[in-house]
């Protein structure tokens, strides 16, 4: 059996639509199907019923997806393995960030780690999915987890900073709505359900409706600046945001912790290594923007 062929067995298994699949692996959907259509025929079984929904395995499809699984794992290590005997401070490097994250320094992290280290290359993946470390999607995974969380066993976790939140809304919103009147003030919804919210109950301010819904917290930060209502929001997103107040005046919370994760594997991998140290320490000395210290209303 080929590899490539059984990696995209197992991409049409996980996708389901021979059309993600493709844009994955950079094919057409007729590709895809054509190269597990030979793949039966090699086998002498059917593997995917076409349904409607999509390709959903039949028994001898599950029978291979064990054993392809295996394959996988294998490949994954062999992969790790001979990266991680590379003892030169050259090469890539995957990193995969949450969106809202690149909106602060972290560019200048990483610039000053490539004057130090110039034969690294970085390639930034802004995305709010997790990655795969284990089976290589990524070499290090920047990951915003709610605090007391913890991460993957079987991944190498170091907490970098606290991330602290509070309610915010924009100066003028302050100026000319009643933050205490439902029918002049409101908050910006995060997607929820109707019913209330434990962070808004347990607010200032229970009593202020839910209106609209922007589950992204750069939209939430836009929003807000365009006076939309007041939301609860990270800290580090608002604080240097000019036009915007706490409300009330200097309350914050400890709501999240910024995890750096990556593979055992990599441990020792020179380039990795030092670019975990770089960013561990890159984010303890800024600890202040994370935690909410830097907020200054006479801004």
């Amino acid at each position: 059996m080929n590899w490539d062929t059984i990696k995209l067995f197992l991409a049409l298994h996980r996708e389901g639509s021979a059309r993600a699949v493709a844009v994955e692996y950079d094919l057409s959907p007729s590709t895809v199907t054509r190269r597990v259509t030979d793949l039966e025929k090699e086998l002498g079984a059917k593997l995917f019923n076409r349904v409607s929904s999509g390709f959903l395995l039949t028994d001898s499809g599950q029978e291979l997806l064990s054993v392809a699984l295996r394959m996988e794992a294998d490949a994954y290590e062999i992969e790790r393995k001979l990266l991680a005997k590379n003892s030169f401070m050259q090469g890539g490097v995957r990193i995969t960030v949450p969106y809202h994250l690149i909106t602060m320094p972290i560019m200048d992290v990483i610039q000053g780690f490539l004057v130090k280290h110039p034969k690294v290359d970085i390639e930034l993946i802004p995305s709010y999915k997790s990655f795969d470390l284990e089976r290589g999607e990524a070499d290090i995974a920047l990951r915003i987890m709610l605090k007391d969380s913890m991460p993957p066993e079987k991944l190498i976790g170091t907490r970098l900073v606290e991330v602290y939140s509070a309610v915010y809304a924009s100066k003028s919103y302050v100026e000319t709505c009643d933050l205490e009147d439902p029918e002049k003030s409101s908050w910006i919804g995060w997607g929820e359900e109707a019913s209330k919210p434990e962070w808004v109950l347990s607010s200032r301010y229970p009593n202020l409706p839910l209106r609209h819904s922007l589950a992204d917290p750069l939209a939430q930060l836009h929003a807000v600046k365009a006076g939309m209502g007041i939301s609860m929001l990270p800290c580090f997103l608002c604080d240097l945001e000019p036009d915007l107040v706490r409300i009330p005046e200097g309350v914050k919370w400890h709501s999240f912790d910024i995890w750096m994760l990556s593979h055992p594997d990599l441990r020792e991998t020179v380039r990795f290594r030092e670019l975990r140290q770089f960013l561990r320490d890159s984010f303890r000395s800024s600890s202040a923007v994370w935690t909410g210290d830097t907020y200054n209303n006479a801004s």
